[in-house]
């Protein structure tokens, strides 16, 4: 198999492995002659069938089978009413998308910042057919409110400036507005600042008549007290009555007594910075290869939201970290952020038919082969009460009218 094809397989094995109906794949696999009936494997994954991890160590393995094991898997995910996910792998229907999607490849040496260019949506998703999973309405024009706060300049002689981070600003502030947000941005601010615009962002009266927000931050950041994540405001290090900002500090402000207009509907965070300063260092395993060869109605009266019906105060909420609790988070010195350039490549690729949870799975699958001196990283994402999919339906809005 050609190292092309391997790497798409690998690209979309966190989107497509939980998609596969493997009782229905699975005989195709061995009817197109991608695996044998006498595989040594093939005991072992067929009493473990029901579990997500032998579906994946399934999918890896056809990178080995030889080199029509690729074309065999299109073939076989047609036979088995895969169409879409052999569609999606096989990628002939956009070359534009193959042009716009290796960004991430080589994001640790480019000096050239990545251009966002945003796939629209044709349709309002509403997930898998027949699914038990429900969906959130993401119709709104715009679709929701963004508030983006970036710390860039800080003092040289405390704490290395964040040069590079406007890229991640910039990036950011275009994705969002081409997927038809409203986005707010706010950079170089104290500690106290951040409250401020957090708390003034989570009282705007317009996030009644919109389906979602995100907030994100973009700083310095450490281990805090009680292993909590610290929000570093450029004046962390010399202002004595500094005031300290959580991350649990700005999701607080968003709960469904402090923040009614947004109950019910997604609120998610992403947050860019160190969370200590761990180095998490790359690991090398053994690989067995055998390849032979190469509705809701907009209500204008707040009350309607709080007396509509009992609600949990803490739901609904998608949080995203770059790194690990106690590690750090890498940068790029020219062009941002690895976690935020990955992200905006996936989400504006992606976001037009994929869901939420599924771009960020992406987005780490990614984010795991960019290495840097042994370095690297993990994102971290923590929902609370957030049980349905998420489509963004990036710039359609069929009869919506603007708010």
């Amino acid at each position: 198999m050609n190292s092309e094809h391997r790497r798409r397989i690998d690209l979309y094995c966190d989107i497509i492995v939980p998609k596969l109906n493997i009782m229905k794949l699975w005989p195709k696999l061995l009817e197109n002659g991608i695996f044998n009936i006498d595989d040594i494997n093939i005991s072992t994954w067929k009493r473990n069938f029901d579990k997500e991890e032998t579906v994946k160590s399934i999918w890896l393995t056809i990178k080995t089978r030889g080199p029509f094991a690729f074309q065999n898997l299109l073939l076989s995910l047609q036979q088995s009413d895969h169409e879409e996910l052999a569609e999606m792998l096989d990628k002939r229907t956009d070359e534009n998308t193959e042009i716009n999607d290796n960004y991430f490849s080589r994001i640790k040496d480019t000096a050239e910042p990545l251009q966002i260019k945003v796939r629209k949506a044709k349709e309002f998703s509403s997930g898998p057919i027949n699914s038990i999973i429900k969906t959130y309405r993401m119709r709104s024009n715009p679709r929701g409110l963004v508030l983006i706060i970036t710390n860039i300049d800080y003092n040289p002689n405390i704490q290395k400036p964040r040069k590079s981070a406007i890229h991640d600003e910039i990036n950011l502030q275009k994705l969002f507005e081409e997927m038809g947000f409203s986005v707010e941005t706010y950079s170089n601010l104290t500690g106290q600042q951040i409250m401020d615009r957090v708390k003034t962002f989570s009282q705007r009266k317009d996030l009644q008549n919109v389906d979602s927000c995100f907030v994100i931050i973009s700083s310095h950041g450490k281990k805090g007290e009680e292993n909590y994540t610290e929000i570093e405001g450029v004046d962390h290090y010399y202002e004595r009555k500094y005031t300290k900002v959580f991350c649990s500090d700005i999701i607080d402000c968003f709960t469904s007594e402090a923040c009614p207009y947004l109950a019910e509907k997604p609120k998610v965070f992403i947050f860019q910075l160190c969370r200590g300063d761990k180095r998490q260092t790359i690991t090398h395993i053994p690989e067995q290869v055998t390849d032979s060869s190469d509705n809701h109605t907009v209500m204008n009266n707040p009350r309607y939201i709080l007396r509509e019906k009992p609600t949990r105060n803490y739901s609904d909420f998608l949080i995203a970290y770059a790194t690990l609790p106690g590690y750090v988070a890498f940068r790029n010195n020219i062009t941002g952020s690895w976690f935020i350039q990955i992200f905006c490549e996936v989400f504006m690729n992606y976001a037009h038919d994929h869901h939420l949870c599924d771009l960020l799975k992406l987005v780490d699958s990614r984010l795991k082969n960019v290495t840097h001196s042994g370095g690297c990283q993990t994102v971290v994402v923590e929902t609370k009460g957030f049980h349905k999919y998420c489509f963004l339906n990036p710039g359609f809005f069929g009869n919506e009218k603007k708010q």
